[in-house]
């Protein structure tokens, strides 16, 4: 059968390819399209008892050859001249009849060769139509050339058959083809999509970790901030409480200058609404600036004129500068911690200005009263109360620091909690981005497969398109 499929010139030879030299995976899809068509063909008809033409042939020519024996035998002379002229026609005739109608079968069949040639060559030439002449094969006593018919119609329709089914197959494996290769484009340019997307992720992730690193960087030194200011007000707890009781240990030098006191106190409470004034306007930092600011202002004027008047009064005022000493110090120190915190608030310069004026005139009018040692000693007395009260708010301070310490703790290791996760979303980002260019070139790969696959349909119609079956 591949041999007739050869017959026109420029046809490529697939008997000539590597298949050709190698005849056992060539044996192999014989058996495999034998075995095919085996299940799926209907069963084969039972043949008539094949008659082959040689045994014609032979019964043909015996009974002239019998005759011919046995004349030979009873002399053909003698049988001649003893037979009577009617006798020996009527012998010729019935002789003459028998060979020629064995000879008339024997050529009828023969003569349908050339019919069979022109078949066979239509089929060679890739013509599968019905024949405009069918020999089919003689019910009785059939012979090569009758079975030589009946695997004529028996190829021309298997090949019709397998052609057609090669033809729709063909179309539709490049219409999957061209869908395929359409599906790959589609899912070629959504990973393009995804693939930038993740970038624009994997980018942003990358600028998260840099945002959280300076955020955790600002925290801890926040949190060291805190710690130095917790540290800060717990040393001035403990200077507070020391001057609490120097200060209680000077009341009773209190008594001796009351009257001259009272107009230094009066100063000192202008001077504390100023303070109370500038704490409303920092109220946003907290209750606890408010207070450390308050009575470090407090304590550091009141320091001030405890000096002032401890230098006035000599030998008896020594004591009492030391510890004004301590006090003054003291408020300096928690009046530069409260500076530092207190800067958050932008208009805290004005209020600070203004402080600062109303101080400087607390301090003119208290230079007019140095002589006065009274006013000093009363002013002890405040201040031991005073610095009782700021021993409390100092305590207190100090326990919200302690907080806030924790606090920063707890947010730089939250902070650091969100670094780590944002790395390994980074992380997983970029692997989904390595994933998504294997997809890509997947997707590449199956599109070429597809494009190669509609070629070789191509390929196929167009070797198939040579039959004709109608």
């Amino acid at each position: 059968m591949r041999t007739a499929l050869q017959v026109e010139p420029g046809q490529p030879d697939d008997a000539s390819g590597p298949a050709a030299n190698d005849p056992e995976p060539a044996a192999d899809r014989d058996a495999a399209r034998a075995e095919t068509r085996g299940r799926d063909a209907p069963a084969e008809p039972r043949r008539p008892f094949l008659v082959p033409l040689q045994s014609k042939l032979f019964f043909a020519f015996l009974p002239l050859g019998l005759a011919l024996f046995a004349l030979g035998r009873g002399g053909l002379v003698e049988w001649l001249v003893g037979t009577s002229p009617g006798a020996i026609a009527f012998f010729a005739l019935v002789s003459s009849m028998l060979l020629g109608a064995l000879l008339t079968y024997v050529v009828a069949g023969i003569a349908r060769v050339p019919v069979l040639r022109r078949s066979a060559l239509e089929i060679a030439h890739g013509d599968l139509s019905l024949p405009r002449e069918t020999v089919r094969g003689r019910a009785t006593l059939p012979d090569e050339i009758d079975e030589l018919a009946g695997s004529l119609l028996t190829m021309r329709e298997s090949l019709r058959e397998l052609v057609g089914h090669i033809q729709r197959t063909s179309h539709s494996v490049a219409d999957s083809a061209s869908g395929l290769e359409r599906s790959a484009e589609e899912v070629s340019a959504s990973s393009d999509e995804i693939a930038v997307s993740i970038d624009r992720i994997a980018k942003g992730a990358g600028e998260q970790d840099r945002l959280v690193e300076d955020a955790s960087r600002i925290i801890s030194r926040i949190a060291a901030a805190l710690e130095r200011t917790a540290s800060s007000a717990e040393d001035a707890a403990r200077s507070v409480s020391e001057t609490t009781r120097a200060a209680m240990g000077g009341g009773e030098a209190a008594r001796l200058a009351g009257e001259k006191i009272h107009k230094v106190f009066a100063r000192v409470e202008a001077a504390s609404d100023q303070v109370f004034a500038f704490g409303d306007k920092t109220h946003e930092i907290g209750k606890v600036v408010l207070a450390m600011t308050q009575i470090a202002q407090a304590t550091k004027l009141l320091a001030i004129n405890a000096a002032i008047e401890a230098a006035r009064a000599g030998d008896y005022g020594r004591g009492f500068a030391v510890v004004a000493d301590e006090v003054r110090a003291l408020a300096e120190s928690s009046n530069r911690s409260a500076e530092q915190i207190s800067q958050l608030a932008h208009d805290l310069d004005t209020r600070s200005s203004s402080v600062v004026f109303a101080m400087r005139e607390g301090i003119g009018e208290l230079e007019e009263g140095r002589a006065e040692l009274a006013i000093i000693l009363r002013a002890l007395e405040e201040i031991g109360q005073a610095a009782q009260v700021g021993a409390e708010k100092v305590e207190s301070i100090s326990g919200a620091a302690r907080e806030q310490r924790r606090g920063s703790e707890e947010m730089v290791r939250a902070i650091r909690d969100i670094q780590q996760v944002v790395r390994v979303n980074a992380r997983s980002t970029e692997e989904v981005a390595g994933a998504i260019e294997e997809q890509n070139g997947a997707m590449s790969q199956m599109a070429a497969s597809a494009q190669t696959l509609a070629q070789l349909s191509i390929e196929l119609q167009t070797v198939v398109a040579r039959f004709r079956l109608r």
